[in-house]
């Protein structure tokens, strides 16, 4: 992937598969390994259709053109963003 936030994901998966399998008072039973592998594709999945939804949203802020002249852009995206995430059943 092309953000570096996407480089951790393995040790987050590995932190979360620990405390949820290994620490005392564990909730979750099964291979630490798996539940972080779990976790790891989980959130890389989450984080790749966050991209996307922010990309569809920047591109149609950029088709309004001259319409949304005078207007706050970024509330703009915040909102056009937020109506694509809701149409695509993704909580945000």
């Amino acid at each position: 992937m092309q953000y570096g936030r996407f480089a951790d994901l393995a040790a987050l998966g590995d932190a979360i598969a620990d405390d949820l399998c290994i620490k005392p008072g564990a909730p979750v039973t099964g291979n630490p390994r798996t539940i972080a592998k779990i976790v790891e594709d989980s959130v890389r999945e989450n984080l790749r259709i966050e991209e996307e939804i922010l990309r569809e949203a920047e591109q149609a802020l950029a088709a309004l053109g001259g319409a949304a002249s005078g207007m706050d852009k970024q509330k703009l995206l915040v909102g056009i963003r937020e109506r694509i995430a809701k149409k695509k059943g993704f909580v945000a």
